[in-house]
């Protein structure tokens, strides 16, 4: 592949004079010259992306790509490849979901421009097909040399430098066919929690190995099975057989009803012996509580007779409180009539006196006419006390009269106990009646009981001899369903074995195939491990032989840059850089020297391992080179030996090598020769002529 032109808008600081920036590419080599900000590095990065789609600088995001103020940029590259020009168009946008980025193909025919391929992957698979699967990690280290990145290939981790390398040197196929026999010993060995085919197909020879155990174990337990099944439905003679317990819980069954029967019969008797000692004791006490309710009815009905002679008493002492209290009333008005008279008489004689004293036994009369009518008034007194009197002779008379009339009036209680101990004794009768009918009934009972036949071998009845022949009884019923269960489970497990010898006939045959299986699994798994081996050490010689290479082109670059100061170069597998200072007489370790021999020793490394690799193990490659300030440590002289060099080898294994640098006496040793300033092309000129921009 060789670049023809670049073309960028909106890409960091490239810009154009009149519009969008534009470089053309010729052979041979072409010098890139500016100051610090000028867009140098910017036309190797642009290149870079429009290639592989992505930044330089792993650190770096596509916003980085973009201009400053802009939210768009666009790059154009065209480029020859096996006779063809194509041109891969990308873009970088800025929008509200973030930057993304568009890429498509052309191939350029007669001012025509065919679509060939469109979107990211399918641009940087045809590209990557075009440099021989050169992807952007082997590019950084071969064909873009930078400066702050000479060491690169030195600082990487041996895995990923064996990586690269492999990729360099197309051997992804190889690594492929290593990668995918170790998916096949993956398959067969497996890992430690998860199982390959051989490890499975070991358990399966195993399992099979215990499944012929148990299948031996089965067809001696068959053998078990048949006897105990025998045993079971053997005769009755035999004690262990299943006849032989259905005859016992037979036998005891019928002697057990028998004694049931008996205890039924003890039981009935007892019950009515004791409900008729219970009714005849209670016969007793109704008898008895008739005859007291009797005796007292007796009394009853004689208090009843006394207190009927004492009804003329009552009347008699109501007549006479009658009187009494009339007495008391006439006594009483008696009373009330004589205080005006004798009020009247004090008056009228204590006005007679007077009279009397005064005027002369004239007024006796007056004196007279008062007593006359205080006496009249005295008798009226008299007469109340002797109506009391009277009065209280009746209270005395009642008072005798009372106690006889108080027991009259107690004459309904006794009626009304009469009435009620009258109807308890007809209940008590009824109750008797009943009773007495009952106790007939109980007697009539307990004579039609009969006496049950007890079994032969049972002399007399008792309770204990009941319980024992119940216990017994339940023993053998439990025993014969143990041996019913057992009888069944014993059948169930015949038919199962008889199944599993059935499913697994075969067991032998089966277990001799699996232990084939194994074997030729095991073949298979060394044959896969020895080719891996094989593989492995054939490209670890590969990669071997690449160091060799590299120190040898080491010992070619190394002395025309330093002006043969350093002649011999070694390099270990580590790609650990050993030269020889011929003035210490011994080989040094790369710190041991300057920043600027550093660079140049590291530059030597780069660029033979570039020699060495790129062109001489593909066919299809880039055939141009990127160098981005590569010379910037060192001094004019050596400046001038390295673009001799480059001009005498370089050439060779790279139609375009691009040297960027802001060194304005490298332009000298450049066939084309770029100026830029603030992002644009000043001047080009060449050995053809100058052009300014």
């Amino acid at each position: 592949m060789k670049l023809t032109y670049l073309e960028a808008s909106g890409f960091k600081h490239l810009r154009g004079s009149q519009g969008s920036f534009r470089i053309d590419f010729s052979e041979g080599i072409i010098g890139i010259r500016g100051p610090n900000e000028s867009g140098k590095t910017s036309v190797m990065e642009a290149v870079f992306f429009s290639l592989f789609g992505r930044t330089m600088e792993t650190e770096s995001k596509l916003e980085d790509y973009l201009a400053y103020g802009r939210t768009k940029a666009l790059l154009r590259l065209g480029f020859e490849s096996e006779g063809e020009e194509y041109e891969v168009v990308r873009t970088i946008e800025r929008g509200a979901r973030g930057t993304r980025s568009t890429a498509r193909l052309f191939k350029l025919k007669e001012n025509r421009r065919e679509l060939i391929a469109s979107g990211k992957m399918a641009v940087d698979a045809e590209i990557s097909n075009m440099l021989g699967g050169m992807g952007p990690e082997e590019a950084r280290s071969t064909i873009f040399v930078m400066q702050k990145d000479l060491a690169r290939i030195k600082e990487k981790t041996r895995k990923d430098r064996r990586e690269l390398i492999d990729k360099i040197m197309m051997r992804e196929s190889f690594d492929k066919a290593i990668e995918e026999l170790n998916e096949e010993r993956k398959r067969l060995e497996g890992a430690v929690k998860t199982p390959g085919e051989l490890r499975r197909a070991r358990e399966e020879l195993e399992r099979l190995k215990a499944k012929l155990t148990e299948y031996k174990n089965r067809k001696k337990e068959l053998d078990e099975v048949i006897l105990k099944i025998q045993a079971l439905k053997g005769p009755e003679e035999e004690e262990s057989s299943i006849a032989h317990a259905e005859s016992m819980v037979k036998r005891l069954n019928s002697k057990l009803t028998a004694l049931r029967k008996f205890q039924e019969y003890v039981n009935m008797k007892q019950q009515f012996e004791t409900e008729l000692r219970s009714s005849s004791k209670r016969l007793e006490t109704i008898d008895h509580r008739i005859e007291e309710k009797r005796r007292r009815l007796s009394e009853i009905r004689g208090e009843i007779e006394l207190r009927r002679k004492f009804k003329d008493a009552s009347l008699k002492l109501q007549k006479i409180k009658e009187l009494a209290d009339s007495k008391e009333r006439e006594a009483q008005n008696s009373e009330r009539k004589a205080r005006p008279f004798e009020f009247l008489g004090i008056i009228v004689s204590l006005v007679g006196i007077p009279l009397i004293i005064m005027l002369g036994i004239k007024y006796l009369a007056v004196l007279s006419i008062g007593l006359v009518i205080a006496l009249y008034g005295v008798q009226l007194h008299a007469r109340a006390g002797q109506l009391r009197k009277e009065r209280a002779d009746l209270l005395e008379e009642a008072r005798e009269l009372g106690t006889a009339a108080e027991k009259y009036r107690e004459i309904n209680k006794f009626l009304e106990e009469e009435e009620r101990i009258d109807r308890e004794i007809e209940q008590l009768e009824q109750e008797r009646s009943t009773l007495v009918e009952e106790i007939d009934g109980i007697r009539t009972s307990l004579e039609s009981l009969l006496e049950p036949e007890l079994p032969p071998d049972v002399p007399e009845f008792s309770p204990a001899i009941l319980k024992e022949i119940e216990i017994e009884f339940r023993r053998w019923t439990q025993e014969l369903g143990n041996r019913k269960g057992q009888l069944k489970q014993l059948e169930d497990r015949l038919v199962s074995i008889r199944e599993y010898l059935e499913r697994n006939a075969g067991i032998e045959e089966k277990i001799e195939e699996q232990q084939k299986k194994v074997k030729e699994l095991e073949r298979k798994l060394n044959t896969v491990k020895y080719a891996i081996k094989l593989l492995e050490e054939s490209a670890e010689t590969s990669r071997k032989a690449v160091i060799p290479a590299v120190s040898e082109g080491m010992s070619t670059i190394l002395p025309v840059i330093t002006l043969n100061r350093y002649l011999a170069v070694a390099v270990n597998e580590g790609y650990d850089v050993f030269v020889y200072d011929s003035s210490a007489g011994e080989y040094k370790e790369l710190r041991s020297f300057s920043g600027g021999t550093q660079d140049q020793i590291l530059l030597s490394m780069r660029l033979a391992f570039t020699l060495s690799l790129v062109p001489s193990v593909r066919g299809a490659h880039p055939e141009f080179l990127f160098l981005d300030e590569v010379l910037a440590s060192s001094d004019s002289e050596r400046r001038e030996k390295i673009m001799e060099l480059m001009a005498r080898n370089l050439k060779k294994s790279f139609k375009q090598v691009i040297v960027i640098s802001h060194q304005e006496d490298v332009l000298r040793y450049a066939d084309t020769k770029v100026e830029m300033r603030d992002g644009v092309v000043e001047r080009i000129s060449s050995s053809w002529g100058d052009e300014a921009i």
